[in-house]
């Protein structure tokens, strides 16, 4: 079996007068977490956004598994969206759930298993993140943190092949980032789980990653491994890494 997972050749999208991506080549690998990075407005939600299937491409070619996603619909789309799990910026929870319900909502709505069945996986799911027995919570009775791993064993609940942590450690203080960085490391190592990663949280992306894409208005200026990108001489990149300037500054090199 090959080690490419997800292979990106030529993609582009615009909308209007707008290129928000422009001839992206990049491959994500099986088993491997990929960090995502760029600025705000680089094209990093609408990278993820093509790789679920949620909007068309208007040139270039996504493979998983070497079959074609651009263009996909009908039931084949709704397969290919249930390979990949998504841990929403703010988790997304819904209030009026509790937090079993939040974990097994996915299982009741797209499956055919009983209540004890979905029972039995969402408390499963929850001990995975560090949550035993907290089925009955209400969502307003959570941290930050919590509502970030109830989301968590929402987003493992079907089984994915992939999860998408969409800035997973975005207002949560040093100690609740550490450790949502170790969540996303046991999840790798406990489910043998593809991983990407976007955030701008350079820690995380020293903890969590294998390697890293970094976008920079709608190309890609480096993908490589973490050390390579900690190595990089190019200019936007260090930029990027240290904080020094912003990113968005000057052209593309």
């Amino acid at each position: 079996m090959s080690d490419t997972l997800i292979s990106i050749r030529g993609l582009e999208k615009a909308f209007g007068e707008q290129a928000v991506l422009r001839g992206i080549d990049m491959d994500v690998h099986r088993g491997e977490t990929l960090a995502i990075l760029g600025g705000s407005g680089t094209g990093k939600s609408v990278l993820v956004k093509h790789l679920v299937g949620l909007l068309d491409a208007d040139a270039g070619s996504i493979t998983m598994d070497e079959g074609e996603v651009v263009g996909l619909g009908g039931k084949h789309l709704y397969a290919h969206r249930r390979r990949f799990g998504y841990l929403f910026q703010g988790a997304a929870l819904f209030d009026s759930l509790d937090v079993g319900e939040n974990v097994g909502l996915g299982l009741k709505e797209n499956t055919s298993k009983s209540d004890d069945e979905i029972n039995a996986i969402v408390a499963e799911k929850l001990a995975l993140v560090g949550l035993e027995g907290i089925e009955d919570k209400r969502v307003a009775e959570l941290s930050g943190g919590m509502k970030k791993r109830v989301g968590l064993a929402r987003a493992i609940a079907m089984e994915p092949e992939v999860i998408i942590y969409d800035e997973p450690t975005t207002g949560l203080d040093p100690v609740t980032s550490a450790v949502i960085g170790e969540l996303i490391l046991s999840m790798k190592k406990s489910l043998a789980i593809t991983s990407l990663v976007v955030t701008h949280d350079i820690p995380l992306v020293k903890r969590v990653a294998d390697r890293a894409v970094l976008l920079h208005e709608g190309k890609l200026i480096f993908q490589g491994t973490v050390a390579e990108l900690f190595a990089s001489e190019h200019p936007r990149v260090r930029a990027f890494v240290t904080g020094t300037v912003p990113v968005s500054n000057g052209e593309a090199q």
